[in-house]
């Protein structure tokens, strides 16, 4: 995609350090971004948790190529703020697996729900 934001550098006590955390979606949405290009399906499909970061910047990444994005939750549903910050962007629709126990279980959902789609499954 090529327009991410340049790295931050602070300097505290004496050491540099890398601000990615003032980047929203962080190094993880730098990372993507490098790939969205190459997926040429509409939808992307992705387990995640509650917690991880990854969901969130598949989402702002897939959201600025025009894609629509799938997510996979274990129940019981948790609303931390990855999970807010995620499930409210536009392109972003998720689904609370109930009967999954592991987020094994709930990528074995989403991989079938990619199938059924003709989605992009990650991984």
């Amino acid at each position: 995609m090529g327009n991410e934001s340049p790295f931050i550098i602070e300097d505290f006590q004496g050491f540099k350090v890398v601000r990615d955390d003032l980047y929203e979606g962080g190094t993880k949405r730098r990372a993507f971004s490098r790939l969205i290009d190459s997926i040429t399906e509409d939808e992307l499909v992705y387990a995640c948790d509650y917690y991880g970061a990854a969901a969130y910047a598949i989402a702002l990444t897939a959201q600025e190529a025009g894609k629509k994005v799938m997510l996979f939750y274990l129940s019981p549903k948790q609303e931390t703020a990855l999970f807010n910050k995620a499930v409210s962007l536009p392109n972003v629709t998720y689904e609370i697996v109930e009967e999954a126990k592991t987020q094994i279980e709930a990528s074995i959902r989403a991989k079938e729900y990619a199938k059924e789609h003709n989605a992009n499954s990650y991984p």
